[in-house]
């Protein structure tokens, strides 16, 4: 028993650098969020909210699932990172130009550079990623925030707030600064594959297609409510979730996203070291996620009563936010089990129940502002459902991988 503590200990002193590394950018970009709602206008806050949930959704047609691909069959890069160049521009150009028309931003200039950029940024923190250099992953993955907060400081100082043009500039300072530096300094490890499905850009293709419909859905669930009170609500609605999402549910995500970074390049090399972990601390972890729900509602009304002394609580919506960011922790793990076990047929199923989940966040969101339930509330509620229901997708395909490796 001591020896398979001290061995938890030492693989997470291992995990460190790499874990503060990943802490300072999204501290940083959850600073500069709590900047914009504390001294931006509602209309500002409206607009950033909705340009962020655009470039999160557009950026996944950009890429295409190919990043995903290429953490899952790391021999496979040259073929991937050809591929995604075509697409990036293309997809870049086409949705900044449709969500311009649909007056979804302000820029089609905006809109284009800003997600052709967040995509460039995301593959090089994926290659990283997928050659087990993490800290190199979230130094890019993190460089941009950090940028983009100086950038946010100065705009409040100056009283004014160009947030479409400082995160332009953040891309770029990011990319041209960190990232060709690091990728001088790359050094080769052994990688290892549990598929070898990407022969050519059409094989890479046909593999993407399944994570591209899973990361849609994904990002649907993370960032489209803000697009969905957008179009049922008012710009007051959309600052208020936006506010509340920075206040009760940002904190929490920030484990999940750090653990769904290194569970899945792991699970890749040594499944069956990941099963057994697993089944030991189960208990133990799911227990902490439960009592983790307290901890960040609490943590939540302080940063509002802190920052908004003079506003109303709104303590329903924390509820949800919180029990919603304990929901995202524990999907964790069946979401990196199908990232990186399942075979192309079950990843294809999957992808399209995860898609089903999320087309049900606007319907029910629909539903439930229909039967007078405010805005807000209806959307936050929707879309806890459709990450319960993720999970409960997930853990079918966990239990049949634990199934395979206790036979």
């Amino acid at each position: 028993m001591n020896e398979r503590y001290s061995s938890l200990v030492s693989k997470g002193i291992h995990l460190i650098p790499s874990a503060l590394i990943f802490s300072s950018g999204v501290g940083a970009l959850y600073i500069a969020d709590l900047l914009i709602v504390r001294f931006a206008n509602s209309d500002i806050v409206s607009s950033w909210a909705t340009l962020k949930s655009f470039v999160m959704i557009a950026s996944v047609f950009a890429m295409f699932g190919l990043p995903q691909v290429l953490v899952r069959e790391p021999h496979a890069a040259g073929i991937i990172f050809r591929t995604s160049s075509i697409l990036m521009v293309l997809v870049s150009l086409t949705a900044s130009y449709i969500a311009y028309e649909l007056g979804l931003i302000a820029s089609f200039l905006i809109g284009a550079a800003s997600v052709l950029l967040f995509s460039i940024t995301n593959l090089l923190f994926q290659w990283f990623r997928a050659n087990l250099h993490f800290s190199m992953a979230y130094i890019v993955n993190s460089g941009w925030r950090i940028f983009f907060l100086i950038i946010v400081l100065y705009f409040v100082s100056m009283n004014k707030f160009d947030l479409g043009y400082g995160l332009i500039a953040a891309f770029i300072i990011n990319i041209f600064g960190f990232s060709i530096l690091l990728l001088r300094k790359h050094k080769t490890r052994e990688i290892r594959s549990i598929h070898h499905d990407v022969e050519n850009s059409s094989a890479a293709i046909k593999v993407g297609t399944s994570y591209f419909l899973a990361t849609l859905s994904l990002s649907i669930a993370s960032y489209g409510e803000h697009i969905v009170v957008y179009h049922i609500g008012h710009s007051e609605d959309v600052a208020l979730y936006f506010r509340a999402a920075v206040l009760f549910l940002f904190p929490g995500i920030a484990l999940n996203q750090f653990l769904a970074a290194i569970l899945g390049p792991t699970i890749r090399q040594n499944e069956t070291v990941v099963i057994n972990t697993l089944t030991r601390y189960f208990l133990f972890g799911l227990v902490a996620i439960f009592f983790l729900w307290p901890v960040l509602l609490f943590i939540g009304c302080i940063l509002q009563y802190s920052l908004f002394p003079n506003s109303e609580i709104h303590f329903s919506l924390g509820l949800i936010f919180s029990l919603t960011s304990c929901v995202r922790l524990f999907y964790v793990i069946p979401s990196s089990f199908v990232s990186m076990a399942a075979d192309q047929r079950q990843l294809r199923n999957i992808s399209y129940q995860y898609l089903g989940c999320a087309l049900m966040l606007p319907a029910l969101s629909v539903l439930f502002n229909g039967i007078g339930i405010s805005v807000v509330l209806s959307v936050a509620m929707a879309n806890l459902a459709n990450w319960i229901f993720r999970c409960v997708i997930g853990v079918k395909l966990v239990k049949m991988r634990v199934a395979l490796a206790s036979d």
